[in-house]
């Protein structure tokens, strides 16, 4: 029998870096951030298909050029592409969906993979059953799922604070970066606990995002390489020492400026042009990185074809 309702989309969903992280806190168990993010042009392939036969089926597999090693697991309850569909049945209990996601994003390398990937099954669904799924709804929600969720759902160049629930967005700004990294991924709990235990006080800010704001709202290269920077950087050392000289590496290739996103692993630098950014890439990968010219987007989430809505 043909599900009238059911509707397809093939979506890009585009990882993150934190420009800065601050972490201000903590409430209720949860740390809370005051964190600029960007899309970057590191991204997952989502082949999504939404039905109202209430079942649901999660598959990975590796991009083909992803360029780095992906082993498909069984998916875990708590996996974020379930945490997305349940959230939506809170709105829709007879949703279901078929998703077939194709990872280019590092698993445990701080580019915000996962929430990613539940921010596109968001995205799509609210675009593609406005009648059922209002946005501002289901992005007031979306938190619940994991703190990127929201400002990935937003899209674009934002400020998160909170436990991720505030979101700004902010001028977009081009961003020439290279996203590297050695060794192995970081959980974010641990390196979260290991932040805990590093500064009992459970605050660090390195950045001004202010500061921060307003140089990516006037196209000020130098004044965004002032005040990148990243809280959880030695506490993720502890699980990554890498990362301290793939920073030290991004420097020497000419980056103006170079730090560690998310949890880690991943580190960023900021070049000047495309130019510059590409042969530092080049050069991290002949010794020994991964390394991949990758400059921020306007968008996050976009849609790689027409929304198919006939089966």
């Amino acid at each position: 029998m043909i599900d009238s309702n059911a509707k397809s989309a093939k979506v890009k969903a585009r990882g993150k870096i934190n420009l800065s992280l601050n972490i201000t806190g903590a409430r209720g168990g949860m740390h809370t951030l005051d964190s600029v993010t960007a899309p970057v042009d590191i991204f997952d392939v989502l082949n999504l298909r939404f039905s109202m036969d209430g079942k649901t089926e999660v598959s990975f597999s590796a991009k083909k050029d992803c360029g780095f090693e992906f082993s498909p697991v069984a998916i875990p309850e708590n996996n974020t592409v379930i945490k997305a569909i349940n959230l939506l049945r809170e709105f829709c209990p007879q949703i279901g969906l078929c998703a077939d996601i194709e990872k280019g994003i590092p698993l445990g390398g701080g580019l915000g993979g996962s929430s990613a990937d539940a921010s596109a099954v968001l995205f799509a669904a609210v675009k593609l059953y406005p009648e059922i799924f209002e946005r501002e709804a289901v992005f007031r929600e979306s938190a619940r799922i994991g703190g990127d969720v929201p400002v990935m759902l937003a899209g674009g160049f934002a400020r998160m604070r909170g436990a991720g629930e505030k979101v700004l967005g902010l001028t977009p700004c081009v961003l020439h970066t290279v996203i590297a990294s050695e060794g192995n991924g970081v959980l974010s709990g641990k390196a979260y606990a290991e932040f805990d235990r590093l500064y009992p006080s459970r605050e660090l800010r390195p950045s001004n995002n202010d500061a921060l704001a307003l140089s990516l709202a006037r196209g000020d290269l130098f004044g965004v390489a002032a005040q990148t920077g990243n809280a959880l950087t030695e506490a993720a050392k502890s699980f990554c020492p890498q990362i301290g000289g793939v920073i030290k590496k991004l420097s020497a290739a000419g980056a103006l400026s170079s730090w560690m996103t998310g949890s880690g692993n991943c580190c960023c630098g900021l070049f000047e042009n495309e130019n510059l950014a590409r042969k530092a890439a080049h050069s991290l990968e002949l010794r020994g990185a991964w390394a991949v010219y990758a400059p921020c987007e306007k968008e996050g989430n976009v849609f790689m074809n027409r929304p198919n809505t006939s089966f």
